[in-house]
């Protein structure tokens, strides 16, 4: 087969998986950033990176659970350097935390209120419950944060723990 008709053959096979996973991508960028644009551009930056990325691909794990991988180490890199530009350019007069606007909003479910309780996490532990959350095995989750299993588990019920706290939820010393 000629270099042509395998590169051909790899972007095909790229745009379909992306094409039936890209919801992943999606989720994940709707958790890390709020403003459209940001969140596009954020799109964007996953792709790409995950294009560069695939031709090493080997299928030593699935597709989505390398997504998810690439997505996120995309995202954080993103923020990571957002943070450090907001470092540089802030005034030394503006605060360096505001009051949250919306405390929340009704929506019958309980959903908004969760969302923001999982905006309040951490970068790594967003990421952590949202893959518990797509009902990832700890094993995926380990793989794709770079983590032990049992530091997920770990991690997991702590992050439970600040979840139940933020509803109020006296924690449970024995579950």
């Amino acid at each position: 087969m000629n270099q042509t008709n395998q590169n051909n053959d790899l972007r095909v096979a790229f745009m379909e998986n992306v094409a039936h996973y890209q919801g992943i991508i999606h989720k994940l960028c709707r958790l890390y950033f709020r403003d459209d644009p940001e969140r596009e551009d954020a799109f964007q930056d996953v792709l790409l990176n995950a294009w560069k990325a695939y031709p090493a691909f080997a299928g030593r794990s699935s597709f989505p659970t390398w997504l998810y991988r690439v997505s996120l180490n995309t995202i954080l890199m993103r923020l990571r350097a957002s943070k450090a530009e907001r470092r540089k350019a802030r005034p030394a007069s503006e605060p360096l935390f505001r009051a949250e606007q919306e405390k929340s909003k009704p929506d019958g479910d309980g959903r908004f209120v969760l969302r923001r309780a999982i905006e309040a996490l951490d970068e790594s532990e967003k990421a952590i419950i949202l893959l518990y959350l797509e009902a990832l095995s700890y094993r995926d989750i380990a793989e794709i944060t770079g983590l032990t299993e049992n530091h997920i588990g770990v991690k997991i019920n702590r992050i439970k723990s600040k979840l139940k706290t933020h509803f109020g939820e006296p924690e449970n010393p024995h579950g």
